[in-house]
Protein backbone atom coordinates (compact mmCIF):
# COMPACT_ATOMS: atom_id res chain seq x y z
CA UNK A 1 0.00 0.00 0.00
CA UNK A 2 1.94 2.99 -1.15
CA UNK A 3 1.21 6.09 0.58
CA UNK A 4 2.02 9.73 -1.03
CA UNK A 5 1.80 12.91 0.95
CA UNK A 6 2.19 16.78 0.04
CA UNK A 7 2.67 19.59 2.09
CA UNK A 8 1.52 22.68 0.88
CA UNK A 9 0.11 26.93 1.60
CA UNK A 10 -3.75 27.18 2.49
CA UNK A 11 -4.05 30.65 3.35
CA UNK A 12 -1.91 32.03 5.93
CA UNK A 13 -1.44 28.14 7.07
CA UNK A 14 -0.22 25.31 6.19
CA UNK A 15 -1.61 21.75 5.26
CA UNK A 16 -0.21 18.12 4.97
CA UNK A 17 -2.00 15.79 2.68
CA UNK A 18 -1.81 12.45 2.39
CA UNK A 19 -3.55 10.02 0.22
CA UNK A 20 -3.02 5.95 -0.37
CA UNK A 21 -4.89 2.89 -1.33
CA UNK A 22 -6.57 3.15 -4.68
CA UNK A 23 -10.50 2.39 -6.19
CA UNK A 24 -13.06 2.01 -3.46
CA UNK A 25 -10.37 1.72 -0.76
CA UNK A 26 -8.66 4.71 -1.40
CA UNK A 27 -8.29 7.29 1.60
CA UNK A 28 -7.13 10.60 2.15
CA UNK A 29 -6.16 12.67 5.19
CA UNK A 30 -5.37 16.68 5.17
CA UNK A 31 -3.90 17.85 8.80
CA UNK A 32 -3.62 22.02 8.31
CA UNK A 33 -3.37 24.86 10.28
CA UNK A 34 0.62 24.70 10.72
CA UNK A 35 2.35 28.00 11.02
CA UNK A 36 5.38 27.22 8.95
CA UNK A 37 5.84 24.62 5.87
CA UNK A 38 8.58 22.53 8.36
CA UNK A 39 5.95 22.20 10.89
CA UNK A 40 3.49 20.59 7.83
CA UNK A 41 6.46 18.48 6.66
CA UNK A 42 7.15 17.22 10.23
CA UNK A 43 3.00 16.65 10.30
CA UNK A 44 3.29 14.73 6.65
CA UNK A 45 6.24 12.55 8.07
CA UNK A 46 4.58 11.84 10.90
CA UNK A 47 1.36 11.03 8.77
CA UNK A 48 3.53 8.34 6.17
CA UNK A 49 5.15 6.89 9.28
CA UNK A 50 1.82 5.49 11.26
CA UNK A 51 0.02 4.51 7.57
CA UNK A 52 3.35 2.60 7.04
CA UNK A 53 3.22 0.60 10.29
CA UNK A 54 -0.07 0.35 10.16
CA UNK A 55 -0.87 2.44 13.17
CA UNK A 56 -2.76 5.18 11.74
CA UNK A 57 -6.19 5.77 13.49
CA UNK A 58 -8.97 7.87 11.68
CA UNK A 59 -9.46 11.05 13.29
CA UNK A 60 -12.96 10.56 15.62
CA UNK A 61 -15.11 12.60 17.76
CA UNK A 62 -16.23 10.14 19.75
CA UNK A 63 -15.96 10.80 23.41
CA UNK A 64 -15.07 8.03 26.08
CA UNK A 65 -19.02 8.35 27.51
CA UNK A 66 -19.91 7.91 23.83
CA UNK A 67 -17.38 4.91 23.54
CA UNK A 68 -18.26 3.32 26.90
CA UNK A 69 -21.93 3.21 26.71
CA UNK A 70 -21.62 1.09 23.25
CA UNK A 71 -19.11 -0.95 25.03
CA UNK A 72 -20.78 -1.93 27.73
CA UNK A 73 -24.05 -2.68 24.87
CA UNK A 74 -21.98 -4.92 23.50
CA UNK A 75 -20.99 -7.10 26.41
CA UNK A 76 -23.92 -9.15 26.12
CA UNK A 77 -22.85 -10.31 22.68
CA UNK A 78 -19.02 -11.09 23.64
CA UNK A 79 -20.43 -14.28 26.21
CA UNK A 80 -20.45 -11.58 29.52
CA UNK A 81 -22.55 -12.67 32.97
CA UNK A 82 -25.51 -10.38 32.79
CA UNK A 83 -24.57 -9.46 36.62
CA UNK A 84 -20.73 -8.73 35.16
CA UNK A 85 -22.23 -6.20 33.09
CA UNK A 86 -24.33 -4.76 35.41
CA UNK A 87 -21.50 -4.66 37.87
CA UNK A 88 -19.10 -3.22 35.32
CA UNK A 89 -21.47 -0.44 33.93
CA UNK A 90 -22.51 0.94 37.60
CA UNK A 91 -18.68 1.06 38.45
CA UNK A 92 -17.60 2.73 35.04
CA UNK A 93 -20.93 4.67 35.15
CA UNK A 94 -20.58 6.20 38.81
CA UNK A 95 -16.80 7.14 38.19
CA UNK A 96 -15.64 7.69 34.84
CA UNK A 97 -17.82 9.86 32.75
CA UNK A 98 -18.74 12.36 35.25
CA UNK A 99 -15.13 13.19 35.20
CA UNK A 100 -13.62 12.58 31.86
CA UNK A 101 -16.67 11.24 29.72
CA UNK A 102 -16.71 14.19 27.57
CA UNK A 103 -13.27 13.95 26.28
CA UNK A 104 -12.82 12.71 23.27
CA UNK A 105 -11.49 9.01 23.10
CA UNK A 106 -8.79 9.44 20.95
CA UNK A 107 -7.37 12.52 23.39
CA UNK A 108 -7.29 10.27 26.37
CA UNK A 109 -4.06 10.33 27.92
CA UNK A 110 -2.39 8.20 30.60
CA UNK A 111 -1.55 11.27 32.79
CA UNK A 112 -5.45 11.91 32.48
CA UNK A 113 -6.27 8.36 33.84
CA UNK A 114 -3.62 8.38 36.27
CA UNK A 115 -5.68 12.33 37.67
CA UNK A 116 -8.59 10.26 37.31
CA UNK A 117 -7.38 7.82 39.59
CA UNK A 118 -5.73 10.14 42.19
CA UNK A 119 -9.56 11.79 42.52
CA UNK A 120 -11.18 8.57 42.85
CA UNK A 121 -8.93 7.65 45.90
CA UNK A 122 -9.15 11.55 47.37
CA UNK A 123 -12.54 12.16 46.44
CA UNK A 124 -14.12 9.58 44.46
CA UNK A 125 -17.30 8.60 46.76
CA UNK A 126 -20.37 9.86 46.22
CA UNK A 127 -21.95 9.54 49.34
CA UNK A 128 -19.92 11.05 52.37
CA UNK A 129 -17.11 12.87 50.90
CA UNK A 130 -13.78 11.01 51.33
CA UNK A 131 -12.08 8.53 48.65
CA UNK A 132 -12.82 5.36 46.75
CA UNK A 133 -10.65 2.15 48.28
CA UNK A 134 -7.59 1.56 46.66
CA UNK A 135 -9.24 -2.09 45.08
CA UNK A 136 -11.96 0.02 43.98
CA UNK A 137 -9.82 2.37 42.14
CA UNK A 138 -8.15 -0.48 40.92
CA UNK A 139 -11.58 -2.38 39.55
CA UNK A 140 -12.43 0.58 37.85
CA UNK A 141 -8.77 0.66 36.20
CA UNK A 142 -9.13 -2.59 35.19
CA UNK A 143 -12.55 -2.04 33.50
CA UNK A 144 -11.43 1.21 31.45
CA UNK A 145 -8.17 -1.12 30.75
CA UNK A 146 -10.03 -3.73 29.07
CA UNK A 147 -12.55 -1.57 27.20
CA UNK A 148 -9.42 0.59 25.86
CA UNK A 149 -7.99 -2.55 24.66
CA UNK A 150 -10.77 -3.27 22.44
CA UNK A 151 -11.19 0.25 21.34
CA UNK A 152 -7.21 -0.63 20.14
CA UNK A 153 -8.36 -3.75 18.83
CA UNK A 154 -11.16 -2.10 17.13
CA UNK A 155 -8.64 0.34 15.72
CA UNK A 156 -10.11 3.52 16.92
CA UNK A 157 -7.46 4.59 19.26
CA UNK A 158 -3.81 4.23 18.41
CA UNK A 159 -2.82 2.35 21.49
CA UNK A 160 -4.36 1.36 25.38
CA UNK A 161 -3.00 4.21 27.45
CA UNK A 162 -4.47 2.28 30.11
CA UNK A 163 -1.69 -0.17 29.72
CA UNK A 164 0.84 2.48 30.62
CA UNK A 165 -0.84 3.93 33.99
CA UNK A 166 -2.33 2.32 36.95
Amino acid sequence: MASRGSVYRRGATWTAHVSWGSGATKRQVKKGGYRTRKEAQAALTELLGSIDAGTFVTPSRLTLRRYLDDWLAGLATAGRRPTTIDRDGRMIGAYVPPRIGDVPLQQVSALELDRLYATLATEGRQRGGGGLSLRTVRYVHAILSKALGDAERKGLVARNVARRSS
